[in-house]
């Protein structure tokens, strides 16, 4: 008897042992520990932010100079009127929008778009794009301090198409700015109204196509220096906006396990942007071009890395 009493006994303290651990094994708790409430906000990099005008291109410079550019000078009207409807369409054209482009290829349209079949795209949107003195007047100010709007903000695609982007290291211009200055990407030590950065844009609506109804304002995209693109407010024309940013830093003790994407074991190894960090704002943009590529058989070079899948090209 007593030994069965042992036996019961132990039984039953390996259940409960037992269905304790499986409980803390499928619960997974976590504990968060607020390491230090007074992080000195320095230590963290200013955000990246990213101005797009609404309508990206010039109008006048495509009815004009970009015809002479482009396209040989014996270029019938048929060919010359396919460039002015294709680019003014890609002027205002981002990828959540791509359904625009089907009026292109309907079985009622008047564009043959083989008529410029080997044109680049990117060069010519280039070309177009407003150059930095055409979209902003005046001077910015970082940390209360005037600059030349040019020495702070630089040309870069996005899912918007081409935008202005300021404390970046996706374009090849502020990688090379990092590698000379530890002091790249920018800080800020402050924090309050007027102690980040202010920059006015242009929109001159003598240089937008007529055709062009929507709202007139400017895109403002917050990311990450190295991430790629990231949604974007709205900000009427003719508004003063001010944007507040909180900062947040999130951290992870040696305990969690490290996934590394470079290894080829990994299923993430596609969903990242070569020479880029790996996170989810630059994963969602790797997902949207590998699905472009899977149902287009294309790559849009206007708003997503350039690949060796695939070039976009008429």
């Amino acid at each position: 008897i007593i030994w069965l009493l042992i036996i019961i006994t132990t039984t039953i303290a390996c259940c409960c042992v037992y269905v304790d651990l499986s409980e803390l094994y499928y619960n997974q708790r976590i504990q968060t520990t607020v390491e230090d409430s007074v992080h000195p906000l320095f230590m963290i990099a200013f955000p990246s932010i990213g101005l797009c005008l609404p309508y990206r291109i010039d109008w006048q410079r495509l009815q004009n100079e970009a015809v002479k550019e482009f396209l040989p000078s014996n270029a019938t009207a048929e060919t010359i009127q396919t460039f002015y409807a294709f680019f003014e369409i890609l002027g205002f054209l981002k990828f959540s929008d791509l359904g625009r482009l089907k009026s292109l290829f309907t079985r009622n349209s008047n564009v043959n778009l083989t008529l410029i079949d080997n044109l680049n795209i990117i060069d010519v949107m280039k070309y177009l794009t407003f150059s930095c003195n055409d979209a902003f007047t005046g001077d910015c100010l970082w940390r209360n301090k005037r600059y030349n709007c040019c020495d702070l903000f630089t040309l870069e695609r996005t899912e918007l198409g081409y935008c202005y982007t300021f404390n970046s290291l996706v374009n090849p211009r502020d990688k090379a700015r990092a590698e000379k200055s530890s002091f790249y990407p920018y800080h800020n030590s402050k924090a309050g109204e007027g102690t980040g950065l202010m920059a006015r844009m242009v929109i001159d609506e003598t240089r937008i196509s007529p055709n062009f109804t929507q709202v007139l304002g400017v895109h403002i995209m917050i990311k990450k220096s190295e991430q790629w693109h990231a949604d974007a407010k709205y900000a009427n024309h003719n508004t003063y906006t001010k944007v507040a940013i909180s900062t947040q830093i999130t951290e992870t003790t040696d305990r969690i396990k490290i996934i590394k994407p470079d290894d080829e074991s990994s299923s993430n190894k596609h969903m990242k942007i070569p020479g880029l960090r790996y996170w989810m704002g630059n994963c969602r943009v790797r997902c949207h071009q590998e699905c472009v590529l899977k149902y287009c058989k294309c790559n849009l070079d206007l708003f997503f890395p350039i690949s060796e899948a695939g070039t976009f090209k008429l």
